[in-house]
């Protein structure tokens, strides 16, 4: 028989505390208590269940599309902006000007200007992926970098659960050095391929993770951030990025969390997932 993950919740009229049942399992069940009175008698509690698992996993798949949609958007306002200043440059009859800017243009193309290192990753799923989370961080106050040891010849088989589980660490490092007061915001993404497998490392100059929750922190409903009044509440995201790591037989854990000696003085997230690229044929 499968074990479930059971988050207990209810309304504070109903209970006073949210329980949570850890255990390490695939699915996350939500179980909501109430009781049941008729003319003053208490006649007993009924109990809803709600298995989240799919949901949770369609909502970071719609994640992904949003994503892709941002970075689209972005790259349309982009070239809208070339076009308008082509048009005006062959407007007013500055015909060399047009010609030198259009040579630059297809040397540098719209993604490699945006985040410097990201032509060592040649799938475009990630480029694109990174190229949207690298517009996140800059709105967040945050610069996105590419680590320089990132090599990614490959292309992705698994690009759903590669970038729910990167999108997970990007978003809580940025999270991280978003409310930081350190001046120097900064999230570190470092990807390795090797064969099939993908190492992914994120790391930011955060305040670090708190030593309470250190050892707790893939655990659901662990956060560093407030509570949430959601049915199940908040740490959702590494705990589902856990169970998208074992299932590929990989893992993922919290390597540092934290280092004030260095330049990234905050977490350092490191993940490895098997079987996740394919080899690049030429």
């Amino acid at each position: 028989m499968t074990k479930l993950k059971l988050f207990l919740y209810a309304s504070a009229a109903v209970l006073p505390a949210v329980a949570h049942a850890q255990s390490d399992d695939d699915r996350i069940v939500v179980v909501s208590a109430r009781p049941v009175s008729r003319d003053g008698r208490e006649l007993g509690t009924v109990l809803v269940v709600r298995d989240r698992t799919d949901v949770e996993s369609l909502t970071r798949q719609l994640d992904a599309v949003q994503v892709m949609s941002t970075v689209l958007r972005a790259q349309r306002h982009e070239f809208a902006n070339r076009l308008h200043l082509l048009n005006g440059l062959l407007q007013s009859g500055h015909v060399d000007e047009a010609s030198q800017y259009l040579e630059e243009l297809l040397s540098s193309g719209p993604l490699g200007s945006a985040l410097p290192g990201i032509d060592t990753i040649r799938d475009p799923y990630l480029q694109a992926f990174l190229a949207a989370k690298s517009a996140a961080a800059r709105e967040a106050g945050a610069t996105l970098r590419i680590g320089e040891n990132t090599w990614v010849p490959g292309r992705l088989t698994l690009p759903v659960d590669v970038t729910t589980v990167l999108g997970n660490l990007i978003d809580n490092a940025i999270d991280a050095v978003r409310t930081s007061s350190n001046t120097n915001k900064v999230v570190e993404v470092e990807l390795l391929q090797d064969n099939s497998n993908l190492h992914i490392t994120v790391a930011d100059s955060g305040d670090g993770v708190n030593a309470t929750v250190a050892d707790h922190v893939f655990t659901e409903g662990v956060s560093t951030k407030p509570q949430s009044d959601i049915p199940g509440g908040r740490g959702i995201g590494l705990a589902l990025s856990r169970q998208i790591v074992r299932a590929l037989d990989g893992d993922i854990r919290l390597s540092s969390p934290a280092n004030p000696d260095a330049e990234l003085c905050g977490a350092e997230f490191i993940a490895l997932m098997p079987g996740v690229m394919a080899e690049e044929t030429q």
